[in-house]
């Protein structure tokens, strides 16, 4: 099935405040000529709302909406992620059609998902982003369908919010751009 192309080009934003500090990791993302979508860790999104309805700017027509639990997120990393969400969605996701900080809205299941390629662990990365009533669905999708394509051809592993702390692979980055050596 072919892709529905957003043209959605992602820009990482530090809101600061008055003593230049970092409120929050945004990433920005522009659907439409006046359709945005903010994106935070779950981690800080009451912060970043709070932060966005004290910065917007009363002279301007800007609505800011929190949609947080309309949508589930799911992140599929790794140098196979293309080649299982292509597997799954059967849609082409080669980096001319969907280069780094773009995203495509796909069929996966039941379920239409924008797919944002992003990463955060320092190789091939998706953002899912499901709307919240089909987020186990699409989630059973990729843990039964693809996670046992061709005999276990994806080796898929669970991680949380925490993972990239919780393990000591390599440094990483936080949400706060400090480097952390795990």
């Amino acid at each position: 099935m072919p892709c529905r192309h957003l043209q959605m080009e992602d820009h990482a934003l530090l809101p600061s405040n008055e003593r230049g500090g970092i409120e929050g990791d945004v990433t920005v993302a522009r659907l439409d000529e006046d359709d945005f979508l903010l994106v935070c860790p779950a981690t800080s999104q009451r912060r970043g709302y709070a932060w966005l309805q004290r910065n917007i700017d009363p002279d301007r027509r800007l609505v800011a909406t929190d949609v947080t639990s309309a949508w589930a997120v799911i992140g599929l990393m790794g140098p196979r992620s293309r080649t299982l969400l292509q597997e799954v969605s059967g849609s082409d996701l080669g980096n001319s059609v969907c280069p780094f900080g773009q995203s495509v809205e796909l069929e996966l299941g039941y379920a239409r998902v924008r797919a944002a390629r992003v990463t955060y662990v320092g190789e091939l990365g998706w953002e899912l982003y499901i709307p919240a009533e089909f987020a186990s669905h699409v989630f059973d999708i990729l843990m039964i369908d693809a996670g046992f394509l061709e005999h276990g051809e994806f080796m898929i592993e669970i991680a949380g919010v925490r993972y990239p702390i919780d393990v000591s692979l390599k440094p990483f980055y936080d949400p706060g751009r400090r480097r952390v050596q795990s």
